[in-house]
């Protein structure tokens, strides 16, 4: 049996119809290879009830792209009806939702519904402010052929479950009912050292980010037995058990919706040259996370303290966690600005993504 295409909804203003279809052309490999169908409200076929049409496709398509921009927010339609559904089939499970900023405007705060979602493109840079504008749509054409990939493999799977034997299948559901609540011990909580993880996962699950960083820098130094000398030193970082660095970082991507967490660093910390030294590079690397103060007019603006970060949803990709403890993470005195004493030959940035990689600890994907 050929595998059903995924099935793509705009969710657009009509406004930014030009830049609908350059990023139709972008997906049509996707949708010549019958991977992909896409729909837009202007394949309506003439004497159609323009609303439920348009209603049902929302409300069974796989993916629903979101093509942010003034425009977009300005429409009643889009911004009200279809944005209101696509964030609750989200929040179900039912669906993806894929915010891809088109133009600059005033969306990343809690009051615009999809500012907790990942966006599009790399770093939430409106595609319109990039110098080469046809690179920022082969980002997101790239990211969107990996969530196709992601849902075609699971919708795989549960085929291939729904043709095992009906037995089989009551044996596996009858199992899982029996060690639902050693799974969540085992697979989201696991730890080689036995730290209970428990009081960080309900942290991040109710947004309470200060605690929740507070409670990662206790765990981990739990977890190296040094809670007498706080603070992780690099040898401590290098040897740090991948079981409990996976379980912390996952736990941070999961609860942020891929916002925050060790390996959402990582990523962008490569993005940014993979820096060892106090450059440039590292420098770009602080103000993307927002861990550095940007300068106005070529003013160069020093690193934040760690009073001045931001502990909500509405912070930068990769600003949290920081883990401060009595010293800096990685063993720096707690007087020096977030930033200082992180890179350098022995820095922790580059020991800490080092043990990511050897972890096999992967990129998040969009949630």
């Amino acid at each position: 049996m050929p595998e059903e295409a995924i099935k793509i909804f705009y969710s657009y203003s009509r406004k930014d119809l030009d830049m609908r279809n350059i990023l139709e052309d972008h997906l049509s490999a996707l949708r010549e290879a019958n991977r992909i169908k896409t729909w837009h409200d202007l394949e309506l076929e003439a004497g159609t009830e323009w609303e439920p049409a348009i209603l049902h496709k929302l409300n069974t398509a796989d993916i629903i792209l979101l093509l942010v921009s003034r425009n977009f927010i300005a429409s009643k339609y889009c911004y009200g009806t279809e944005l209101k559904l696509a964030i609750a089939r989200h929040d179900k499970g039912t669906a993806r939702v894929i915010p891809i900023i088109l133009r600059p405007c005033d969306w990343n705060h809690p009051d615009v519904p999809f500012s907790k979602l990942n966006v599009l493109p790399t770093h939430a840079k409106a595609i319109t402010s990039w110098a080469d504008q046809e690179e920022a749509f082969t980002i997101v054409a790239q990211r969107i052929r990996e969530t196709v990939d992601q849902l075609r493999a699971e919708k795989q799977a549960e085929r291939q479950a729904k043709e095992e034997p009906k037995q089989h299948q009551t044996d596996q559901k009858e199992a899982a009912q029996r060690n639902q609540t050693a799974n969540v011990t085992v697979d989201e909580l696991a730890s080689k050292k036995g730290v209970d993880y428990t009081r960080l996962r309900n942290l991040l699950k109710d947004g309470k980010w200060k605690e929740a960083d507070q409670e990662t820098a206790d765990r981990m130094c739990e977890v190296m037995r040094r809670k007498l000398e706080p603070g992780l030193r690099i040898e401590d970082i290098q040897n740090f058990p991948c079981i409990d660095l996976r379980t912390i970082d996952q736990l941070w991507v999961r609860h942020s919706n891929g916002k925050f967490g060790f390996s959402v660093q990582k990523e962008i910390w490569q993005e940014c040259g993979s820096p060892i030294a106090d450059n440039a590079n590292w420098e770009e690397f602080g103000e993307i996370v927002g861990w550095k103060k940007k300068g106005i007019l070529g003013i160069q603006k020093d690193w934040k303290y760690h009073k001045e970060l931001t502990f909500d949803i509405s912070a930068p990709r990769g600003h949290l966690p920081v883990c401060r403890y009595d010293y800096l993470f990685f063993g720096r005195c707690l007087a020096l600005p977030v930033g200082r004493g992180l890179v350098g030959d022995d820095g922790g940035i580059s020991s800490l993504a080092s043990r990511l990689v050897d972890c096999s600890i992967p990129y998040p994907q969009p949630l």
